[in-house]
């Protein structure tokens, strides 16, 4: 015998709301459905390519009016007099206004000012920069020709030129080579 197996409905506990329950009767068979009662002729359907009739516009009858406030009447809704609270409310309203209208037309300003100086920084900058460009073209042209000048002349003249020879205090003694280059020079 399987574990499985269930055990017989005798042996069901006495707790169970579902043992006492009769077995479930069976679904009763339909023969074909009734069919659908019609009104009228049916709509033509429409063929491909052709759009549909455009439905008829209901009108129906305006509502009354609600009364306003929700059926109070005018006297509740708007009162003749302002109390103190609502004038001070007001007035509160009237003062922020200005001073946002204020703070508004001072940030344009500013906004203005800032426009201005951002624009002459880079015009300056440009400016800069073309001068520093400029010159810096003209010292280099200047070191290249000294320095194809330099090469062109004798090479220990042109040595010498590239080497300080002069004697200088607190610097190693330098004083033989000096004398070679100077001696190589003038042969």
């Amino acid at each position: 015998m399987d574990s499985f197996e269930q055990p017989p409905p005798a042996a069901l506990p006495a707790d169970d709301p579902f043992a006492t329950m009769p077995a479930a009767e069976p679904l009763p068979t339909f023969g074909e459905p009734e069919p659908l009662p019609t009104f009228g002729e049916p709509e033509p359907v429409p063929s491909f390519g052709e759009e549909p009739p455009a439905p008829m516009p209901t009108f129906e009858e305006p509502a009354a009016p609600m009364p306003p406030m929700g059926g109070l009447s005018d006297a509740f809704a708007a009162p003749e007099t302002l109390g103190p609270v609502a004038k001070w409310r007001m007035e509160q309203q009237e003062k922020l206004a200005a001073k946002a209208a204020a703070a508004e037309a001072e940030q344009a300003t500013r906004l203005a000012e800032a426009q201005a100086s951002i624009t002459t920084f880079y015009q300056e900058l440009s400016e800069k920069t073309s001068k520093r460009a400029a010159a810096n073209r003209e010292s280099e042209a200047r070191y290249v020709e000294e320095r194809d000048a330099a090469m062109v002349a004798d090479s220990w003249a042109s040595v010498c030129q590239l080497v300080d020879l002069k004697e200088k205090e607190g610097v190693k003694d330098t004083s033989r080579m000096r004398g070679i280059l100077v001696q190589l020079k003038h042969t």
